[in-house]
């Protein structure tokens, strides 16, 4: 399928609503928000050359509420090509799992940002006072096998520590009779002039969310069902409403956007300039003076 009609087609074939009735569960706000504990992370990659793999990771547990943070410093960790299944297999090993196949840069980051996120959690955890919510960026259930061992182990040490756990997953693959139940979901709420917020149930521990009336987005909540008003009551922030506000402070303390990479690269081009002019070249993407002279 080619052109804007074609793409236009294939999404409003992908949104409409569901070919099974669904019931919509109204979700009414707890009456006191809880104590909260919010993990995330990000990564990027800084070089790519073929030569040798250059990361910056960093990731963070926020407890809510409580005091305004700095950002973490990130981690930046070089690696060859070679060497890279080795150094993630150590990292993961060294808390008894096995680590993901490596395969290119962006998985070398990725694998070594979900381990981050899950040491930053287990210790926040440690020192979490019981019955605070744990909540996470993404799902619980129907995990590949790496990352389920991932989320195992914190859902672990959840339970251990007396608190209850959360994901929140802002895409989703999740289908419903061959429809991605998210947008499916949102359209037929439309149609019906369901008021939100509401859940639909997916299948056990797993629902379809809609957090606020006003809120222009639904998510995937993996949770059982009497944590949902928990996260409606988090959701009531004017920017990021219907979005677990916790969620949206742990992004923000580790989100490495365009700046953070420039002023990464930047210091790294720094420090082998120190190297000499040979190591200074190992930096340089002919893709960047490509896309920086495109007329127009």
């Amino acid at each position: 399928m080619q052109g804007f009609q074609a793409a236009a087609e294939l999404l409003a074939q992908r949104a409409r609503g569901p070919s099974q009735p669904v019931e919509f569960h109204a979700i009414a706000g707890a009456p006191q928000a809880p104590s909260c504990l919010a993990v995330d992370g990000s990564s990027a990659v800084l070089v790519d050359n073929g030569v040798a793999w250059v990361v910056a990771i960093r990731a963070a547990a926020v407890h809510w509420p409580g005091p305004a943070e700095p950002e973490p410093a990130p981690q930046v960790i070089a690696t060859l090509p070679g060497e890279a299944q080795a150094t993630v297999d150590l990292a993961f090993g060294r808390l008894g799992l096995e680590g993901p196949a490596i395969r290119s840069a962006d998985a070398f980051a990725e694998a070594l940002r979900s381990l981050a996120e899950l040491e930053a959690a287990l210790a926040a955890v440690a020192t979490s006072a019981p019955g605070a919510l744990l909540l996470v960026d993404g799902a619980l259930q129907g995990l590949p096998l790496g990352p389920a061992a991932i989320v195992g182990r914190l859902i672990e040490a959840a339970r251990a520590a007396g608190l209850r756990i959360a994901g929140v997953a802002k895409r989703s693959g999740i289908e419903g009779s061959g429809l991605p139940l998210v947008p499916a979901l949102l359209a037929e709420a439309t149609k019906r002039g369901v008021e939100g917020p509401w859940s639909v149930q997916a299948e056990p521990g797993v629902h379809v969310a809609k957090l606020h009336r006003a809120a222009q987005h639904a998510f995937r909540v993996d949770a059982e069902p009497d944590v949902l008003p928990l996260l409606a009551v988090l959701s009531n922030d004017a920017v990021y409403i219907g979005y677990p506000y916790p969620l949206a402070v742990a992004h923000n303390r580790v989100a490495l956007t365009g700046a953070h990479v420039r002023d990464l690269k930047a210091r790294l081009d720094l420090e082998l300039r120190r190297k000499g002019a040979a190591a200074s070249g190992l930096t340089r993407d002919f893709h960047a003076v490509l896309d920086a002279n495109v007329p127009g």
